[in-house]
This record gives structure tokens, C-alpha cells and sequence, in this order.
């Protein structure tokens, strides 16, 4: 250790020391674990559910799905309203259509807005299961749901 810093040292210890702040969590990390276990929980039972809905073919091009993967079969399962943005229907059981993942990689698409909701050969069956989950919908996640399908609200409701 050379002099310079010795001397840095020394002025460091000089310097008024910070007080560190500690905040209490509002919720613990197991806490926090528990819910998104038992969410986790909830979503793959649904997933489970929705494949025996499934038939194994693109509702928009008539590709394969991948029903019949145990592993994969989920891909195939789109959600018409973001699991994110719609917690309180992400595991309704209208909230879904079958679209290939792999092929014309239509659910994709979809998620990534390359296929729009409104070019979907499907549309009329995303209309009615969108009316059909509407009243279970939170009020404040309305404000997210596409114009085009609040215009079938207004008819249909």
C-alpha cells in the first residue's frame, strides 16, 4: 500500500457516512412466492382444461397445433386478451383461441400485432367469446380492450 493512498483513505474517513435507509417489504418474498405459485397453479389448470377444447387445427389458416405435444401443448393456446393486461379473465375459459405456433406461426403473429385481431378467419368466433367474458372483465382493464371489439359490445349487449 503506497502513501497516496494512505492518505486517500484518510480523507475518505473524513467524509460523513451514509446512513443506509431500510425499508419493510409490504409483502414477503414468500409471500410474493405463495401467490405467483398458486397463480401458476390456476394458469396450468387452465391451460389443461382448454386443451380438450382443442381439435389439433389453426382456427385461422387450418395448420396443425400442437395438441397432441404434452409438453407444448399450450403454444397453440392464444389468448384474445393478454394475460397482462387482463388478469381478472386470464383464466376464463372463453379467453382463447387454437392458432398454429409453429408453420404459419399464427399465435405469434397475433402476440407480436404482425396478424390483427380483425384479419383472423376466427373473428366472429373471437366476437363471441368476447361478449361472452365481457361482465367478467374489471372495470379498470376496460380501458385497454380494442375498439373493435367494444363496438360488438355496444350491438350485442
Amino acid at each position: 500500500m503506497g502513501i497516496e493512498s494512505i492518505r486517500a483513505l484518510k480523507e475518505a474517513a473524513k467524509l460523513p457516512k451514509i446512513k443506509k435507509v431500510h425499508v419493510i417489504a409490504k409483502k414477503s418474498a414468500k409471500k410474493i412466492a405463495q401467490e405467483k405459485d398458486a397463480d401458476n397453479d390456476e394458469l396450468l389448470e387452465w391451460f389443461k382444461d382448454r386443451r380438450k377444447e382443442m381439435k389439433g387445427v389453426c382456427q385461422h389458416c387450418s395448420g396443425k397445433t400442437t395438441k397432441e405435444d404434452d409438453t407444448k401443448y399450450h403454444y397453440s393456446i392464444a389468448h384474445l386478451l393478454p394475460k397482462a393486461y387482463f388478469p381478472s379473465v386470464a383464466t376464463h375459459k372463453e379467453n382463447f383461441i387454437e392458432l398454429c405456433f409453429y408453420g404459419n406461426s399464427c399465435h405469434t403473429n397475433l402476440d407480436n400485432s404482425a396478424l390483427d385481431l380483425m384479419d383472423l378467419n376466427c373473428f366472429d368466433e373471437v366476437v363471441r367469446r368476447f361478449v361472452a367474458m365481457y361482465p367478467a372483465i374489471e372495470k379498470s382493464e376496460r380501458k385497454r380492450i380494442p375498439q373493435v371489439l367494444l363496438n360488438y359490445i355496444d350491438v350485442e349487449l
